[in-house]
């Protein structure tokens, strides 16, 4: 049924009131092309209805409402053909969407130092779904059901451009001066707390030892990353840390450059000029309050001419209560964050591959800051020493995944080791340019910064 907008509308009623169901099949319906309208089950008029006791009379697709519904596994097995999905499930796909995409399903699992979920102890490692996005495969499944029973209303692109499915680029900047703690200890700067001076002096050390076996300042590569990309027609998102680990609340784990150093200004103008993304890479403590977040997002739009739109966390360290640091983008301005993700493995944190905003269950609403789920971090690959060609074909093999549902995953790809440009990251600098060689070579991939990502979204909505 097509509305006075042009839009197909995804008529719904529920037998009991949830603010979560409701945003549920807002997003199936977002999902789909189409705008969920709630109204009342009533003869003759076709809708998508979910709960237990549907009025015999009601036509269009019946859910029953299962809390208890993950894995559907006659779909994930390949014994049920979505064609032939009836319109009476006997499977609960709401409750199975709203289970992943607010991460119940891996509630009180352990995590590591970071406070980050190691892949081996997630929801995704014990059924063996690390290149499976569960929640595009269900609105997958559902789509023939749903143009089948409710008509084929116009529905919008998911993607711009006829794409079939989109790859968002993106740069942490965590080390980018090689030796910029080399200059800082030359400034006379250190980490407030004075408990980590010792840690702090031995990095110092080291890296004057490094520097005497090779001393060229081979990881600034800002430029030949551009020039790559550009090559290709691709553009990408550079997110650049506002607080050091010498500055205000600084820890060891922070970066080792101050954004106010001089050689950083001619790559805010080559980024600009050039229709980059700069977004931020907030501080590893950057959680503990909106006025932190708030003062390195200032911080970096002063420094670098340009608002930062979005946000990546240091470590993808979102502290010990991710929902409400999640909340604090939202507070902060941010139109999209691209935090959750494995730092150990391909795949996607949140079993969904594609934009969408958190359920925040103490506000019992959806957040405004989309969520772009990134599933490539470069660490992911050789962080256990994989070859060129195994992370190549294992990048490949998930954007595959991806195309296959028509969705979004990010690519996190260190300035240091995205260009073969110095010894210690040759390979993972080769592997980079390669996959750029195979996105390219794709007609049905729309490859591009996080930022327009975003843009997209928004003007989509």
């Amino acid at each position: 049924m097509s509305g006075s907008t042009g839009i197909g509308r995804l008529a719904f009623a529920l037998e009991r009131e949830s603010a979560l169901d409701r945003y549920v099949i807002g997003f199936l319906a977002d999902a789909l092309g189409l705008r969920a309208v709630e109204t009342e089950a009533s003869p003759g008029r076709p809708l998508l209805y979910y709960g237990d006791g549907p009025p015999d009379d009601v036509q269009g697709v019946v859910i029953p409402r299962r809390p208890g519904d993950v894995l559907w596994r006659e779909l994930l097995d390949g014994s049920l053909d979505p064609a032939t999905i009836g319109p009476r499930l006997g499977f609960d796909p709401i409750a199975a969407i709203g289970a992943l995409l607010t991460d119940a399903v891996n509630a009180g699992r352990p995590t590591d130092r970071h406070g980050r979920l190691p892949f081996a102890a997630s929801f995704q490692a014990e059924h063996a779904l690390g290149e499976a996005p569960l929640v595009d495969r269900y609105v997958e499944a559902l789509r023939p059901l749903i143009q089948r029973k409710l008509g084929d209303p116009p529905a919008r692109p998911r993607w711009p451009h006829g794409r079939r499915a989109a790859i968002g680029l993106s740069h942490d900047v965590d080390r980018p001066y090689k030796w910029g703690i080399l200059r800082a200890v030359r400034e006379g700067r250190h980490p407030p707390n004075l408990a980590a001076l010792p840690r702090f002096a031995a990095k110092a050390a080291y890296t004057t030892l490094q520097r005497a076996r090779r001393p060229a300042d081979d990881f600034w590569l800002f430029d030949r990353i551009v020039a790559a990309e550009q090559r290709h027609g691709f553009r990408s998102t550079f997110l650049f840390a506002a607080m050091p680990a010498f500055g205000e609340w600084g820890t060891f784990d922070d970066v080792y450059y101050d954004l106010g150093w001089p050689r950083f200004g001619p790559v805010f103008a080559r980024l600009r000029d050039g229709g980059f993304g700069i977004g931020l890479h907030a501080s590893y403590s950057a959680h503990r309050g909106l006025d932190r977040l708030v003062l390195e997002r200032d911080r970096l739009g002063n420094l670098s001419g340009v608002e930062p739109r979005g946000l990546r966390h240091h470590l993808w360290h979102l502290g010990p209560d991710e929902a409400a640091t999640l909340r604090l983008h939202e507070r902060a301005g941010f139109a999209f964050d691209a935090s959750l993700a494995f730092n150990d493995h391909l795949g996607f944190r949140r079993n969904v591959a594609l934009p969408f905003r958190p359920w925040d269950r103490l506000e019992q609403r959806p957040l405004r800051t989309v969520q772009l789920p990134t599933f490539c971090m470069d660490g992911n690959l050789f962080y256990g020493g994989s070859s060129v060609a195994d992370a190549v074909e294992q990048v490949e093999r998930h954007v595959s995944a991806i195309k296959a549902v028509g969705g979004f995953g990010s690519i996190d790809w260190h300035v240091r080791a995205s260009v073969p440009a110095n010894r210690e990251f040759r390979s993972w600098g080769e592997a980079y340019l390669a996959i750029l060689e195979r996105l390219a070579a794709d007609p049905e991939l729309w490859v591009t910064s996080l930022d327009e990502v975003a843009s997209w979204v928004e003007s989509r909505a």
